[in-house]
Order: C-alpha cells, then sequence, then structure tokens
C-alpha cells in the first residue's frame, strides 16, 4: 500500500470515529434534555391550557386517594370514592412507591416518570425490529419531546403506565408474528416461543386494561391484525438445517425411496459396462465366431444380420 492511500485510509478512519462519537454525544444530550424536562419543577402544578378541563387540578388526587389512604389509616376504603377498583394494576405499584419512599405527590408524579421513560425504550425497540434503527431513534425524539406527551408524563395520572402497556403488548404481538423457523439458540422449532410472545402479548393488554380501562378500545385493532394476517405465519415452522442434511431413523420412507434409487442407479451402470464391452468386440470378433460356428454378440446381432 502506499503511503498516499495509506493517509487516505486512515483519514477516512478518523471521519468515521468522529462521527460516531458526534452520534453519541448528540444521542446523550438528546436523552439528558428528555430526562431533564421531566424531572424539573416536579412539585409544580399542571399547565393550565392543557386541557380545557379543571380536572387536571383534581384528578392526581383522586387517583392516588386509596393508595394514600391504605399507607396512612391502614385501609384503602375510607369513603365512597375508590379509584383502585378502575386501576387496580397502578394501585399496587403506587403502594409499593408509598410504603419505600412515602406519600405525596412527587413520589406518584414519579412513577408517571419512569413509565415514560420505559415507554421510550419499548418504542425504540419496537420500531427498530419493524421499520429501522434510524426510524426507531427520530420516533423515540419526536415522541420524547412532544409538549403535551411530555406535561401528561409529569402527572400522576393512569395514561402514561397505561400506554408503557399497550406499547409493550404491541412489542410481544411483533415478536410473536416474527418469530418463525427453529430457535438459533436450544435448536428447537419456534412454536412455543411464539406461544410465550403471544401469551406475553395478551398479559400485557390485561395489565394495560387494568391500568386505563379505555386500553380495551386497542385489545379489538390486535385480534384484527391477528385476524388479517395469512394462515402460514402460525402454520408449520420450517425445518432446521440439521433436519435437512441428517435424514433420521424415524423416516423409513426416505431410506426405502434412497434404497430404490441406489439400486437402479446399479442397475444402469451393469447395462452400460455390458454394452460398452460388447461394442468393443469389434468385427474380427464376429468374423472368427461365424467361422466357428458361433452366434453373434447381442451386441452386434444387427450387423451379423
Amino acid at each position: 500500500m502506499s503511503k498516499r492511500a495509506f493517509v487516505k485510509l486512515q483519514g477516512a478512519g478518523q471521519r468515521h470515529w468522529a462521527g460516531q462519537a458526534a452520534r453519541i454525544a448528540g444521542s446523550g444530550v438528546v436523552v439528558a434534555l428528555m430526562v431533564w424536562l421531566r424531572l424539573v419543577a416536579l412539585d409544580a402544578d399542571a399547565w393550565p391550557r392543557l386541557s380545557w378541563s379543571s380536572a387536571l387540578l383534581t384528578d392526581e388526587g383522586f387517583y392516588i386517594h386509596n393508595a394514600r389512604n391504605a399507607v396512612l389509616f391502614g385501609q384503602a376504603r375510607t369513603d365512597q370514592f375508590n379509584n383502585a377498583l378502575i386501576m387496580p394494576a397502578l394501585h399496587l405499584i403506587q403502594l409499593g412507591v408509598f410504603r419505600l419512599f412515602g406519600v405525596g405527590a412527587i413520589q406518584a408524579r414519579l412513577i408517571s416518570v419512569v413509565f415514560s421513560l420505559l415507554t421510550l425504550l419499548a418504542l425504540y425497540a419496537l420500531l427498530r425490529r419493524v421499520v429501522s434503527e434510524s426510524v426507531a431513534a427520530l420516533a423515540v425524539v419526536f415522541l420524547g419531546l412532544d409538549h403535551v406527551n411530555l406535561l401528561y408524563n409529569r402527572m400522576a395520572l393512569m395514561d402514561t403506565p397505561g400506554a408503557f402497556f399497550l406499547v409493550c403488548a404491541l412489542y410481544a404481538f411483533v415478536r410473536a408474528v416474527q418469530t418463525v423457523g427453529v430457535s438459533p439458540k436450544y435448536g428447537k422449532s419456534a412454536g412455543p416461543f411464539r406461544a410465550r410472545w403471544l401469551f406475553g402479548c395478551g398479559a400485557l393488554f390485561g395489565l394495560a386494561y387494568a391500568t386505563r380501562g379505555l386500553a380495551l378500545l386497542v385489545v379489538p385493532a390486535a385480534l384484527f391484525a391477528l385476524w388479517r394476517l395469512p394462515r402460514e405465519t402460525f402454520g408449520k415452522p420450517e425445518p432446521s438445517a440439521s433436519d435437512v442434511l441428517e435424514p433420521t431413523v424415524s423416516e423409513p420412507a426416505s431410506s426405502k425411496t434412497l434404497a430404490v434409487k441406489e439400486s437402479k442407479e446399479s442397475i444402469a451402470r451393469a447395462r452400460t459396462n455390458s454394452g460398452a464391452t460388447d461394442n468393443a468386440d469389434g468385427p474380427e470378433t464376429e468374423n472368427a465366431n461365424r467361422r466357428a460356428g458361433r452366434a453373434p454378440s447381442p451386441g452386434n446381432w444387427g450387423a451379423a444380420g
């Protein structure tokens, strides 16, 4: 390699690593901004123009009511308002957080903050598998910095945890559809793995409903997508390479077919060798046979006639 080519290659490598470092630094800045915007002044009131309704000023207190009562007073029900009946999954999460970190609005809002960041990770994993890594990163940036989404992620409501479970359910559904053939890790049929992903999808839909009742509206969409998929998607998995290259004893039909084929090939070779030997006798051998009164060889009957 010439010195000029070496210098050119070295410069290309340096530009590549510089680009990689810039992308990593830019990603770090964006992620830090997403986290900071969700945590800064977390004890502030909701933006008054976020909704036309004044419910945003009261709903947070309503939806931590039972968990607060259980931790402070030893019983969840102290009156006729029991939010745990419409959000049992989120109620259990609130109980755990309040018992570990104390009762308060900031602790309740931190639940939504954590779930919002986990939703971004789940969305990235989903779109990276379905579309591409660049599209997944762009979608995470748009959702993570979206004004309305970000403000709801800072509130102790049911929407953000419910959205997390819905995105995870969609990810499990995609994994179930894309799981075909044989598992490279375990060398077994992918059918059980597909069934586990489908079971996980249903369980996550159940958690989404137990967190936010309106999540039930998304379930028919998943069932419709499942119905519209080709039947071959959930058919018999493809055989592995070892199954194709190494026939097993449990397939007598294949062994019998192989034996018949070898027998036919042997007969064909024998006929070919016999014809070559007869044709090699030549006219001199046939003349000698006539003089001796012997019959000509079968291969030259036509010449003898």
